[in-house]
Order: structure tokens, then sequence, then C-alpha cells
């Protein structure tokens, strides 16, 4: 069983970071974000990279359906997503499952527990916690995500949230979907550290 990892966004919290890498040291790895953090992969230098040097490059890959101007921050995780899978396509479809996850998630269990957990997940089903985490079939989560970031709209600035839309997304074009809770992984879904979010600061214009 072939289980790829695709890692999306800011390192903000080493600390936690660094929790994260040691579990998947053996695992493989695709990091999708940005290229200063390449440096943080010592202990993991097999790991494959699809990043940007700046936030002004996204204005390159927007949403085929948004006014720039409308663009926000809670959007650059699915920029980073969107940017992986089309660069990473056929890389990507030869696992047989796929696990996005956030550089501040810390899974506290054996990796070989966690992946047998998963194993016996069903085509076209997902089991997801918000925008934070999913687990799919390989192919079920590309012919589905690759879709996603160019359908995102938003007719008043400043009022898209990613974790409603992301259930709503998955409620309507997976078969099956249900809580990554379903699978008794033992997670902690973010730990963020020292670093303090500003309540809001996801919807922020950006452009």
């Amino acid at each position: 069983m072939r289980v790829l990892f695709i890692i999306i966004g800011e390192i903000r919290c080493l600390n936690t970071f660094n929790k994260l890498l040691e579990k998947l040291k053996l695992e493989d790895i695709i990091y999708c974000g940005y290229s200063d953090n390449i440096i943080h992969f010592h202990i993991k230098k097999d790991t494959d990279f699809v990043t940007i040097s700046d936030i002004s490059e996204i204005t390159k890959l927007l949403p085929k359906k948004l006014n720039k101007n409308y663009f926000q921050r809670n959007m650059i995780q699915w920029f980073h997503l969107h940017n992986c899978i089309m660069n990473k396509y056929n890389k990507i479809k030869k696992y047989d499952f796929i696990v996005k996850i956030r550089t501040d998630t810390i899974i506290k269990e054996d990796i070989n527990f966690f992946k047998q957990k998963i194993s016996n997940i069903n085509d076209d089903t997902i089991y997801f916690k918000t925008d934070q985490m999913f687990i799919s079939k390989s192919q079920c989560f590309l012919e589905n995500f690759k879709h996603f970031y160019d359908n995102i709209e938003c007719l008043e600035k400043g009022m898209w949230a990613s974790e409603p839309q992301t259930t709503l997304f998955i409620k309507n074009k997976f078969k099956k979907s249900y809580s990554i809770e379903d699978l008794n992984l033992k997670v902690i879904y973010i730990n963020r550290g020292n670093f303090i979010k500003i309540p809001g600061e996801g919807r922020t214009i950006i452009f």
C-alpha cells in the first residue's frame, strides 16, 4: 500500500512541524507552500516540492471565477493544493491513498498503525476534518479536488468562508464522506505553538 502525504501551507510553528516531519521521516511527502520553508526539511531530504517564492505569484493562477480583488488569505491553501495537483498529477495518481495535512498538525500514533487504519477506505469515499485534513484514494482525490480552486466564487469582499465551503463541496462531489474522527486516528489537527492567529485574518483581502 502506497500512501502520499501532501503537506500544505506556511510553517508557523517549527516545533510542531518538526514533530510532524519526524513522524513522517520514512514516508513519501510533497510539500506545497513557500520556497523559504524548504530549509526546514533537512531531516527529510527526499521530499518533493511545489512552492512559490512570493505570495504575488498567486496572481498567475487565480480561481477562474474570482475577481482578483476578492482573493482572501484563506484561499491561499487552496492555491497551494491546486498548484500541487497541476504540477504533480501523474506522480500523485501512482499512490493508493492521499493524506492532505497541514504544517501545524501532529500525528500522535505509530505511523504504520495510522496507515493500517486508513487502508480500508473505499473508492469514491473521503474522510475529512473541515478544511484541515483529507484522506482518500488517490484517483478519487485528484478527480474531485482538481475542480475546487477554479470554482471558488465570492460576490462580496471578505465573505468567503473556507470551512463551510469545503464541507459543501465534499458533500456534493464525493459519493460518500465521513468525519475523520470515525477512523479513530490519534491526531492533533491544529497546534500553532506560540503563533497567535488574529480573529478574522483568513478573510483578509490579499491583492
